[in-house]
């Protein structure tokens, strides 16, 4: 489901680069932990499969990630990633910002790296869908793993 995400996102943007520049091929993930319990990072599959995801991840799109910011994190978290990042290359880890349950924090950079009309009411911006949800449900790409939320926008372009 992931690598068809990201499949797909790599075809929009190639398609917006070539309106819009070089870009429009970045990708901006806001990774919402919230709901996130110790149950989840003690299921040893789970833990396998965020392996691999990054292992193809480097392998395959490496520099298609412009930031990644990982908002609303227990402070379980931090032990979790240093972990995980033991299998991740250093140019990836720094493009990568976590981010606690304090919004007032998360949002401000949020809102520096994506135009407040691409971005969910739920998250700061101004956007809201059709059925008037502030979190976007029927636009924004969600991914569903761990109850965590996965909002992908790139440059100032909605292209979920």
């Amino acid at each position: 489901m992931i690598l068809l995400h990201l499949e797909n996102y790599l075809a929009t943007a190639r398609k917006q680069s070539l309106v819009h520049g070089p870009a429009a091929l970045k990708l901006t993930v806001i990774f919402d932990m919230e709901g996130f319990s110790m149950r989840q990072y003690a299921w040893k599959p789970a833990a396998e499969m965020v392996v691999t995801l990054l292992k193809i991840y480097e392998a395959n799109y490496p520099e298609i990630l412009k930031t990644c910011l990982i908002v609303n994190a227990p402070k379980v978290f931090a032990l979790a990633f240093s972990v995980i990042k033991k299998f991740m290359h250093e140019n990836t880890i720094s493009k990568i910002k976590i981010y606690g349950t304090d919004s007032k924090k998360w949002q401000a950079q949020v809102l520096a790296m994506v135009d407040k009309d691409q971005l969910p009411v739920f998250y700061g911006g101004t956007m809201v869908d059709e059925n008037g949800d502030t979190k976007c449900s029927l636009i924004v790409s969600v991914l569903k793993f761990y109850k965590c939320t996965c909002i992908l926008n790139s440059f100032s372009f909605n292209l979920c």
